[in-house]
């Protein structure tokens, strides 16, 4: 609290004991050129812009100012048009060895909400600090609310244990990477995400041959105390800088914002979160497919009253909602259409309609 810097052994404010580990011993802020540090560890990567770059900046920091950060942090997605183009690689590289010292352990998405809920309690009852959620397949979307509720689940999770249906309440400061193929999200995710886009150089991103540093994991093992001076260094110098603010508006996430994306801004990173507001307009399937339907909906029907059966057909017809049509049975198709598309649309502004 109050970006003081922990001293090994036990530290009363946060209530945080620290022990350093010896290839940190003796590690400081550095002044150096900070942003040249940054990018010699990422150089490698095919960032589609410097939005990209300088958000993984972002999540790098959120790792180390995390104690300090009294509010929930968003969560960072590495996202690819094609498969083998580095995603895992990045988060593994930035956010794992480089900072944590380790490769980020992956954990995939349970099909069952249940499931879901519970890995995701087993990893904060363990104290994990950084988790991956690896590769979501493409087609798939980015939809669960456990995974939502995490996102703002500050400064402790509730949640069910593996086996069993115990609820525990327990602290929580996990950073969430993910990485997925052209990956979809419903509203709720999306606005809790933190976009980095790679955009590979062709159709076999695999049989690149053009490495700065072909093994990036080792180069990013060696690099690990110039990175985190490089780190240390932005937050010392944002701090004697009397914390400038940048103006930025993320709903939940306003003491994130306020502490990495201001330190990020204030160093010279400028285009962190600037790809934040065309990732929220494309990747929210919920919002498109709702204004797909109501303008189907108001080309067909205009104000007449409808039944929603004649709304299922517009479904149908517009591909839209396909968590609908997924239902086995007509009957189950209209519950679920009652549930998650019309309730929801009642009274809510959809383009220029109502």
């Amino acid at each position: 609290p109050g970006l003081v810097r922990a001293k090994p052994g036990w530290n009363d404010a946060g209530g945080v004991f620290y022990d350093e580990p010896g290839p940190l011993n003796g590690i400081t802020p550095t002044r150096d050129d900070p942003i040249a540090a940054l990018a010699d560890l990422t150089v490698d990567f095919p960032f589609q812009d410097e939005a990209s770059r300088h958000n993984v900046y972002a999540g790098m920091l959120t790792l180390i100012m995390r104690p300090a950060i009294e509010g929930p942090v968003p969560f960072f997605l590495a996202m690819a048009s094609l498969e083998r183009t580095g995603k895992g690689k990045l988060i593994d590289t930035t956010f794992g060895v480089a900072v944590t010292g380790a490769t980020v352990p992956p954990m995939q998405v349970g099909r069952e909400e249940a499931e879901t809920e519970k890995r995701i309690t087993a990893q904060v009852l363990r104290g994990t600090s950084l988790i991956h959620l690896d590769n979501v397949p493409i087609g798939e979307a980015l939809d669960s609310a456990s995974l939502a509720s995490l996102a703002t689940a500050w400064p402790r999770w509730s949640g069910r244990l593996l086996g069993s249906s115990t609820v525990v309440e327990v602290p929580n400061r996990m950073v969430v990477t993910m990485s997925a193929n052209n990956p979809r999200a419903t509203g709720e995710l999306v606005k809790r995400t933190v976009p980095i886009v790679l955009a590979p150089k062709n159709d076999h991103p695999e049989l690149r041959e053009d490495f700065v540093h072909p093994d990036a994991i080792g180069y990013a093992a060696a690099q690990r105390p110039r990175v985190l001076g490089a780190l240390m260094g932005i937050v010392d110098g944002w701090t004697r800088a009397r914390k400038p603010v940048a103006p930025l508006r993320m709903g939940g996430f306003e003491r994130w914002a306020s502490v990495v994306v201001s330190a990020c801004r204030w160093v010279g990173f400028d285009s962190v979160m600037g790809n934040y507001r065309d990732w929220c307009s494309a990747a929210n399937d919920e919002n498109a497919d709702m204004e797909t339907l109501v303008e189907a909906w108001a080309g067909k029907h205009g104000h007449d009253t409808v039944t929603a059966a004649q709304i299922l057909d517009l479904v149908e017809k517009t591909g839209t909602f396909q968590n609908v049509l997924a239902k086995p049975t007509r009957g189950g198709q209209m519950v679920s259409l009652s549930k998650t598309v019309l309730t929801p649309l009642t009274d809510r502004p959809v383009g220029k309609y109502v």
